[in-house]
């Protein structure tokens, strides 16, 4: 049996770092041809996930322009569920864009939970007009969500005034969670509120 040492491993057919980097690269490299020559939706989406689980940032420009240009709904929606789990900054632009514009209410509900896993602020104006403006309640919901990541004065008065507006129970009560998870925080863990 081997013993664990300090040292460098010798090349006796160890693997280095080095050399899983590269399988790494050349995997990254094999599944992006594939999903650029692709007809299929189905083997796209599965090139994306792929390309998530490998967390390679070469494909972020890839999953970028899947985001913006695919025609399916499902290979958008693996987009930028990948790019959240990556908590790329490099996509908040183009997931800004696909929660504002993209038809499919599914790719613009997950480009907002995206954007809440991110945290870039440029996005609370954004958030804020898709949380009082769209028309399908799970993208409001999750607007109000991505919202509450945000430790700021302006994500916190838009999802006051949120209440005032929102009419789906389910909405509503999922903007009151975000604001008592903000309370709670600002108490600290195990403090109670007491009346005085």
């Amino acid at each position: 049996m081997r013993q664990l040492t300090s040292k460098p491993l010798e090349n006796d057919g160890d693997l280095h770092l080095s050399n899983v980097l590269h399988v790494k690269k050349h995997a990254t490299q094999i599944i992006l041809e594939k999903l650029l020559s692709s007809t299929e939706p189905q083997e796209r989406q599965r090139c994306v996930v792929a390309l998530g689980e490998l967390g390679d940032d070469s494909a972020i420009p890839f999953l970028l322009d899947r985001l913006r240009s695919d025609e399916d709904f499902g290979v958008r929606v693996n987009c930028a569920c990948v790019l959240g789990d990556m908590r790329s900054r490099e996509a908040i632009g183009s997931l800004l864009h696909s929660l504002r514009n993209d038809p499919n209410p599914q790719v613009r509900e997950i480009s907002a939970v995206a954007i809440g896993k991110i945290k870039d602020e440029q996005a609370i104006p954004i958030l804020i007009e898709a949380l009082s403006g769209d028309e399908d309640d799970d993208v409001r919901e999750r607007c109000a969500v991505a919202l509450g990541q945000f430790k700021n004065r302006k994500a916190r008065a838009a999802l006051k005034d949120a209440l005032g507006t929102e009419k789906d129970p389910w909405v509503l009560f999922c903007i009151k969670r975000e604001l008592s998870r903000g309370l709670q925080e600002k108490r600290g863990p195990g403090s109670e509120k007491t009346n005085s």
